[in-house]
């Protein structure tokens, strides 16, 4: 009854659609590089196979938003670089060492897989950051990564503590003085 979302609604609050966050959407929007709504479907409908912009016109506005928000605030910032020599170097190596691995079937694989994003899990919980960015990116793309890997590091995308209020506020003031410091400087509006 303390909750405002109560009395917003009379007692009578919406019920959830489907278990997708709105942080969920902000990365999966920032991960995609798209502006594209069908995009983000494509991927929401595998996470999500109940979930369409019809029978959920509630999160088809939060897709919108968080296309919104990636559009105004992510695109703009993002900055790519070449990799240095040393990144190329280890890049080809890798590459080479993948290529020589032995073909196993799925079924061979699925322990495994399953062992080693349960670990990745334990170790993004533990030191949280942009570990827990990354999860969150892997846990996105089934059309990447194994379902076990999928399936696991969802948990990162709900079941990770919130920052105190305080810490988000000093964050959001940080960022937003700096964003004003650079406009004021630059005469941009």
């Amino acid at each position: 009854m303390e909750n405002p979302v109560w009395h917003i609604h009379n007692g009578n609050p919406p019920k959830p659609g489907t278990r997708l966050s709105f942080a969920m959407l902000l990365n999966l929007a920032s991960v995609c590089n798209t502006e594209d709504k069908a995009v983000l479907w494509g991927f929401i409908s595998r996470y999500a196979p109940e979930a369409s912009p019809a029978s959920d016109p509630f999160l088809d506005r939060l897709v919108g938003f968080a296309l919104r928000y990636y559009q105004d605030f992510v695109k703009p910032s993002k900055r790519y670089r070449a990799p240095d020599e040393a990144e190329r170097k280890a890049l080809a190596d890798l590459a080479g060492r993948l290529r020589k691995l032995p073909k196993a079937t799925d079924a061979e694989l699925a322990p495994r897989h399953a062992r080693a994003a349960e670990l990745i899990l334990a170790t993004a919980l533990r030191m949280r950051g942009v570990i827990i960015k990354m999860c969150q990116a892997i846990a996105t793309r089934a059309d990447v990564f194994p379902p076990e890997f999928v399936e696991r590091l969802k948990e990162c995308h709900d079941a990770v503590p919130p920052k105190p209020f305080a810490v988000a506020w000093s964050c959001s003031i940080a960022v937003i003085s700096r964003r004003s410091a650079t406009t004021s400087s630059t005469g941009t509006s």
